[in-house]
């Protein structure tokens, strides 16, 4: 697999799809100290301020320089940064370098309303104790459940299990002790404590998170695979795999994700051998080929161009050749397809760029229709009144 400082020159290298790829592998990491911000403001000097890019900086660790840069960007209201990009960048910045948005004089007031709230809120949940978050988060998950109030959002949750995980130092076994009672079980309460088990990398958790995925939904079934990943021990890459052939069609689909977000050698390595068990289960090859992409695997990579040569993989997927020759210039290698796939990226963007023009063309001319349809009363009483005054009053001086 390859390191976080071998993937880093690639995020500013001259292809997209390349870019991409760099990009996901810090992105989609459990770890958040893979990468320092001033790396992405690198790739939004060149290649401008894209959604996905300053997602990344989620993922990322800051320095009050690179703070700065984001400062000066709400400052200058620039409407690259979408209000729900923006949103989830205030709920992922450190607590100190929230301050530094918020008591700036002028992005502190630019941000969105529901920006601030997620400012206001954060620094109020830090002057609570660590039993009046457990109760917040309680009531919070209750009403949530329920919908008892109108626009609740799971992640406001989340807002207060990071405040638990960062405030509480008991918080391990108080998690510990309510994962398994029965009464959260399949609860939106379960998910939060799922969450925190993975924010604290409770490695005691462990049994209870491999034994619930695939018994409470696709949520649950998603966080636990996630937790898994923060948690992310070798011993835990090991007994996924071990567990695989003989687990539920749902822990087949789940936990490769989580292997794939720990960014290991082990974790490579286990989902080597679960490639290989699962070769004949052409999706769920396609699906694990995939997390080895975005792991950058070096190991592995052998075993994807013989798939992609062979087309054993299903493009409806994922683009699997895309991502594997991405990964092959990554490591210094030459590809007989590549110029094929080129072509074949090539031709995407002009069919999507076709699409997105044809489209706006559409929207103007519902937007012209629509007008049209709106305006004739009012207009056409003006002109009638209009024109009937001066009838009159040429009439008149007859």
């Amino acid at each position: 697999m390859l390191t976080a400082d071998q993937v880093r020159p690639f995020l500013c290298h001259a292809d997209d799809f390349v870019r991409s790829r760099a990009l996901d592998y810090f992105a989609e990491a459990a770890t958040t100290s893979l990468l320092p911000a001033a790396d992405i403001w690198s790739v939004v000097e060149r290649f401008g301020p894209h959604n996905m890019v300053l997602l990344a900086l989620r993922k990322a660790t800051h320095t009050p320089t690179s703070t700065d840069r984001l400062i000066e960007y709400i400052s200058q209201g620039r409407r690259e940064i979408e209000p729900w990009v923006l949103e989830k960048l205030l709920a992922a910045l450190p607590i100190e370098h929230l301050e530094m948005v918020a008591t700036h004089p002028v992005a502190g007031l630019r941000i969105s309303k529901k920006a601030r709230l997620i400012v206001d809120g954060r620094r109020k949940l830090l002057t609570r104790s660590p039993s009046a978050l457990w109760d917040e988060l309680s009531v919070y998950a209750q009403r949530f459940e329920v919908q008892e109030q109108p626009k609740l959002v799971y992640d406001d949750g989340l807002l207060i299990v990071d405040a638990i995980a960062q405030q509480d130092g008991g918080a391990a076994a108080h998690v510990m002790d309510l994962i398994a009672a029965p009464k959260t079980a399949g609860s939106w309460l379960e998910v939060y404590f799922i969450d925190l088990a993975g924010r604290l990398q409770l490695e005691a958790a462990i049994p209870f998170l491999l034994d619930v995925i695939g018994e409470d939904g696709d949520l649950v079934n998603e966080h636990a695979a996630r937790a898994l990943g923060m948690i992310g021990t070798s011993a835990l890459a090991a007994e996924i795999a071990d567990r695989y052939t003989d687990s539920s069609e749902t822990f087949q689909i789940y936990t490769p994700s989580g292997l794939a977000s720990m960014r290991t050698n082990e974790a490579e390595s286990a989902l080597v051998r679960i490639l290989g068990i699962c070769r004949d289960n052409s999706e769920r090859a396609t699906a694990v080929a995939d997390e080895l992409c975005e792991i950058a695997t070096t190991v592995a990579l052998p075993t994807l161009l013989d798939m992609v040569e062979k087309g054993d993989f299903e493009p409806f997927m994922t683009p699997l050749d895309e991502h594997v020759l991405a990964l092959s210039i990554m490591q210094g290698l030459e590809v007989p397809w590549e110029a094929a796939c080129r072509q074949k990226l090539l031709e995407q963007r002009r069919r999507f760029a076709s699409r997105q023009s044809a489209l706006a063309e559409r929207a103007w001319e519902l937007s012209a229709a629509d007008l049209a349809r709106r305006t004739p009363k009012s207009d056409k009483r003006r002109v009638w009144v209009s024109s009937s005054k001066k009838r009159k009053g040429s009439s008149g001086k007859k």
